[in-house]
């Protein structure tokens, strides 16, 4: 039998609210890219504004990693990003984070508090809406993208994704 303390029996609507609303936050219409499709481009703009185009990354294998600065689960995985880019980084792993945040501010306080080194770009609700065109309806959201530029992998995580990251870079 679990037992829990007042404190966090007094927390749970708090997280369950929480993850109510990441998951409900970032509602669109598109459907998410399935495994054996093409990745949809990314235009957007990174730390500094300056464009970025996801298609200049072909032959190489990313992580595209839909987040928020809001988001406790997606702040809660940014330290297992961190060492799987740690570790496959050099071997030529790229991870891009996406961002819906509406406010840079915060997002670029979340970015420097979790030491986030990794490609980092802001969604911005634009007519080029990265979220739209990958169908994320929650977050945190990841996609595996190979070298050809076709989803291999949807929300995978922990050592399947590791298995599957280390697959695509050839080890």
């Amino acid at each position: 039998m679990v037992r829990r303390t007042l404190r966090q029996k007094a927390l749970l609507p708090l997280r369950a609210a929480l993850l109510i609303l990441c998951l409900m936050r970032v509602a669109t219409a598109g459907a998410q890219p399935v495994p054996g499709v093409r990745a949809p481009e990314i235009r957007l703009s990174d730390m500094e504004g300056k464009p970025f185009l996801l298609s200049k990354l072909k032959g190489q294998v990313v992580l595209v990693d839909f987040w928020a600065s809001w988001c406790m689960p997606c702040r809660m995985a940014n330290p297992a990003l961190g060492r799987l880019y740690k570790d496959y980084g050099p071997k030529g792993l790229q991870v891009v984070g996406v961002s819906v945040d509406e406010d840079r501010q915060a997002w670029l306080r979340a970015v420097k508090a979790d030491k986030l080194v990794w490609t980092q770009l802001i969604n911005e609700r634009s007519a080029n809406s990265a979220a739209a065109a990958y169908g994320v309806q929650y977050i945190p959201n990841a996609f595996l993208i190979d070298k050809k530029g076709i989803v291999r992998a949807v929300n995978a995580k922990g050592r399947k994704l590791e298995a599957l990251v280390g697959q695509l870079l050839g080890e």
